[in-house]
């Protein structure tokens, strides 16, 4: 899934004859479009990560906060494998669709913001934190 703006910015012939909608993505987007529909669909987009080369399709939205979002059909493809590691790190480990070639990469590092034991700051309190006194 790729938004328009980054859409336009590539270039990339759209099909717009499609009759899709989209599940499973932000709420916002979603009440935001009124439908999850996509604009069209771009059809055998070369998409390269790590110098694992393969085509999908990619449908255009309005809206989306991601430059794109790859989803199950590329996963699937490149056999994606993720591994959450002792320190805390995310990796990703893919294939080529022939075996030859494999990528390993660290999709997110154990010291990014995202990445941490509490919601809130303990200076704050935890959340529930009322709820679990002994």
């Amino acid at each position: 899934m790729m938004p328009q703006r980054v859409h336009e910015r590539l270039g990339l012939p759209i099909d717009t004859g499609i009759n899709w909608r989209i599940n499973g993505y932000k709420d916002k987007t979603r009440a935001m479009l009124e439908e999850a529909k996509p604009i069209g669909c771009c059809h055998d987009v070369s998409i390269d990560v790590g110098g694992i080369e393969v085509k999908g399709q990619i449908f255009i939205v309005q809206y989306c906060d991601s430059d794109i979002i790859l989803g199950r059909p590329w996963e699937r493809v490149v056999r994606a494998h993720y591994i959450n590691e002792d320190d805390g790190s995310y990796t990703v480990i893919i294939k080529s669709p022939d075996g030859r070639r494999i990528v390993q990469f660290t999709a997110a590092k154990a010291e990014h913001e995202r990445n941490r034991e509490f919601v809130r700051n303990a200076e704050e309190g935890t959340v529930g934190s009322d709820f679990l006194k002994v």
